[in-house]
């Protein structure tokens, strides 16, 4: 099975655990199991500038598709993984991961997100601030997807399908709550993903890639035979943007490749099918995070390979191999350290540092 489109991914199967390569059908909300309790955090970055005008998309970065200078020698040394945030706090947990620029993780359980640094785990944004936030019950919304714009504003997407028949951006608002940015209520059932381009330009695929800024919902690039944006049955969809301008693309189905293109509309292109990296046949491109120097790095499940737009591809010396961070649906996100997240739906959260 190469593609399964049209199919409303449940909840479970969204925010707990996508099961194979389409989702089952139904009209659930995607809701969390709760989580550690604490106190609400200040909320993450600010007020994002003035949208877009007419249907033109914003003009993003310098437009250089060149990627790291110094992939290979910053991504061909060793990483050690370790088991950094264990299931004990929360029971499961969205396939979804942000880092800021001080290192802070941000991830979610559907009903609650939460930050984590050298500290430990602590609720950012708690279920009541949040259905207070999106006017639900916790049992009524589910948080399916969260990313970090280059300045650190934090959007996530919710699915408010329980009670307006709908799904929505939100994004931070600098005091400690979260704010509708775009309804995607045109859109409905269908679940994309979303990658932050800037503190008020995000990416969303549904039947092409669009842009959606705080005053406008634009298409992009149109729809595709070879691309396909509206995989919305395809387990491992994931999309992320780096300053540059450029963003980063897999429909999650069996067998899909790693696209590339530019925020100013340039142009696609593919980077890497899985034959391009010599990996297991039945493996899939599950996750893939901006690498904070240029490029990405995707994670092929029992494999992780920094990628950039000149197609240059690294094998990432992971070690031990037999870490339970090459288990599926893991999402991904590196710091500008180079430390790379690597947050699983079992609830376990794995630290891959790089070696001097």
């Amino acid at each position: 099975m190469v593609r399964r489109a049209g199919a409303w991914v449940s909840a479970t199967i969204a925010v707990v655990a996508f099961a194979g390569c389409g989702g089952s059908g139904g009209s659930a909300p995607m809701g969390g199991s709760g989580g550690a309790g604490g106190a609400a955090g200040t909320g993450a970055g600010g007020v994002g500038g003035a949208g877009g005008s007419g249907d033109r998309c914003p003009s993003v970065g310098n437009g250089s598709r060149v990627g790291d200078p110094n992939a290979t020698s910053r991504w061909s040394r060793t990483f050690v993984i370790s088991d950094w945030l264990g299931p004990g706090q929360w029971s499961g947990l969205a396939s979804t991961a942000a880092v800021d620029k001080d290192d802070r993780l941000y991830f979610t359980d559907g009903s609650q997100i939460y930050v984590a640094d050298g500290a430990g785990a602590r609720v950012l944004y708690s279920q009541a601030i949040l259905s207070a936030d999106f006017d639900a019950d916790a049992t009524e919304y589910g948080i399916g997807n969260l990313s970090l714009s280059p300045d650190g504003r934090l959007f996530a997407f919710v699915n408010l399908s329980a009670v307006r028949f709908t799904t929505a951006v939100y994004a931070a608002d600098g005091q400690g709550h979260l704010r509708l940015f775009a309804d995607f209520k045109s859109f409905w059932p269908n679940y994309p993903v979303i990658a932050a381009v800037t503190s008020d330009y995000v990416l969303a695929p549904f039947d092409s890639l669009y842009c959606v800024t705080g005053s406008q919902v634009t298409p992009l690039y149109g729809p595709s035979t070879t691309i396909y944006w509206d995989a919305y049955g395809c387990a491992n969809r994931a999309i992320a943007a780096e300053a540059s301008g450029v963003f980063y693309y897999t429909s999650g189905c069996n067998g899909s490749s790693l696209f590339a293109g530019q925020t100013d509309g340039s142009g696609v292109a593919k980077l890497a099918a899985l034959t391009d990296l010599s990996t297991d046949f039945y493996a899939n491109f599950l996750a893939v995070a901006a690498a904070p120097h240029g490029g990405s790095i995707a994670n092929l499940g029992k494999d992780f390979f920094y990628v950039d737009a000149a197609k240059t591809h690294i094998r990432l010396d992971m070690t031990p191999s037999t870490s339970g961070a090459y288990e599926q649906y893991c999402a991904a996100a590196v710091a500008s350290t180079d430390t790379i997240y690597i947050v699983c739906y079992t609830g376990h959260i794995y630290r891959a540092v790089p070696q001097p």
